[in-house]
Order: structure tokens, then C-alpha cells, then sequence
């Protein structure tokens, strides 16, 4: 007998700061996440690496021009509907003053300070997490961590994040 094979839903976000210092988030018109501050993100096309998602999606929500830099994070996240696996990239905009909101997915962006974002009630849990553990770790070894979001039901057994 044949078993399934899973298949999984490919995200990606990304981790922007300028020369400041100052982390790129984005609130969301729609979906679970509406009105949270969280990081740039999207889902891959078939056929699509990670990267060129990432690339794609930042400039289709913001046009912006990225480079695509080091692994922060994988999380896989399984509810009914659909499982998903999410990277999250340390990312760099080439053209920061040039960044729009699309208006459809995206309704707001602004760069804020990890001490900004970090204490704001509408910053989405797993940003805080990734700032205070990532903002500027090189690559390395990942571990699943203890980390759930407070914003969507999640157990050990459907969320997990290895940072």
C-alpha cells in the first residue's frame, strides 16, 4: 500500500533593517494577522526556491528591490485546512525611500526600533521572538524551540519553530 506523501505550503518572510538599525514591518488588510505589525512575508510560487519567492513577494507588496541574506528561522505550522513550512530570512532593501504598500495585501509599513516593536501590543509574537533571539545572529545550528504564538491556537504538536 502506497502512502501519502505530505505536502506543505512554502512561506517566506523577511527581517529588513536600514543603516539605522530599524526593523521593516508591515500590517496586513486581511487574514488572521489584519492590523498586526509582522514581518514582509508571502507564499511560493511552484517551482520557486525560497529566495526567489522572498525576492518576488517584497516586490510585488512593496516594491522593493532585496537582496536575500542568512536562514533566521524555519517554522512548520499545521492547522486542518493546510500545513505550511515558513523561512524567515535576514533580508537588505536596495531602495528603502522608494517602498509602497500595495494597498490590497499590504495597508501599512513603517520602520520601527527593536525597543519600538519589541513593547507594541500590535507586533505580532513570533516578530518579538525573532528580534530577541536573531536580530543579528549569523547563521548556525537550529533547534526547535519552545516558542507559540499568543495571536492563534498552537501545541507542540502543530507548531514549531527552530530557530
Amino acid at each position: 500500500m502506497k502512502e501519502e506523501n505530505s505536502i506543505c505550503k512554502i512561506c517566506v518572510g523577511a527581517l529588513i533593517q536600514d543603516q539605522t538599525g530599524e526593523i521593516l514591518l508591515v500590517k496586513k488588510g486581511y487574514g488572521i494577522f489584519k492590523d498586526l505589525w509582522t514581518l514582509p512575508e508571502g507564499y511560493a510560487k511552484e517551482q520557486e526556491t525560497p529566495e526567489q519567492a522572498l525576492i518576488r513577494e517584497l516586490k510585488e507588496e512593496l516594491g522593493a528591490e532585496a537582496k536575500v541574506g542568512h536562514l533566521l528561522g524555519v517554522r512548520f505550522r499545521r492547522t486542518e485546512e493546510e500545513s505550511t513550512v515558513y523561512f524567515i530570512f535576514k533580508a537588505m532593501v536596495l531602495n528603502l525611500d522608494g517602498l509602497k504598500v500595495d494597498g490590497q495585501e499590504l495597508v501599512d509599513f513603517k520602520l520601527m526600533s527593536k525597543e519600538k516593536a519589541l513593547a507594541d501590543e500590535q507586533t505580532y509574537s513570533l516578530v518579538k521572538f525573532i528580534l530577541s533571539k536573531k536580530e543579528t545572529g549569523e547563521a548556525g545550528e537550529f533547534a526547535a524551540s519552545d516558542f507559540r504564538p499568543t495571536e492563534i491556537p498552537a501545541t507542540a504538536e502543530d507548531y514549531i519553530l527552530y530557530s
